[in-house]
């Protein structure tokens, strides 16, 4: 059985999310059940990335939340990356910058467009239903 050696979350829908559609900011809220997860999965050595498309003022208040960083080895923003998910080179400059082949790696979003991409990449690629459920996903392929 091949190491899982890391996952990639989506920002928006599994690690943070909007209870409000209106007032975005004022609403958006960290998943701490997916966070906590995270910092587990970095306690056992397997790196935790956010892959997201974001424009500045979501990236910047996104690095507010305290537990980001205890949570992420690192984030890859659309912004700052200049790759904007579909495209196939966002999975990709992840997987360079780290050393890691795509059987390695597990990734989860909520859009199934994003997750078929990463599938067809080579990653054990999810659709983010529930905390619950990635949850039982994960802990049962890296046992």
């Amino acid at each position: 059985m091949l190491k899982i050696k890391a996952v990639i979350f989506d920002l928006n829908g599994v690690f943070l999310h909007f209870p409000r559609l209106a007032g975005i900011f004022q609403g958006l809220q960290p998943d701490n059940r997916v966070i906590s997860f995270a910092e587990s999965l970095r306690k056992k050595g397997i790196k935790v990335f956010i892959l997201s498309n974001t424009i500045i003022s979501n990236e910047y208040y996104y690095k507010k939340f305290p537990r980001f960083k205890t949570a992420v080895d690192k984030a890859y923003f659309s912004r700052e990356t200049g790759i904007i998910k579909p495209d196939k080179e966002a999975w990709q400059q992840i997987l360079k910058e780290n050393n890691l082949r795509p059987e390695e790696c597990f990734y989860f979003d909520d859009s199934i467009t994003y997750v078929n991409i990463a599938k067809g990449l080579g990653l054990k690629s999810f659709y983010f239903e529930s905390e619950e459920e990635m949850e039982k996903t994960v802990k049962k392929l890296i046992s």
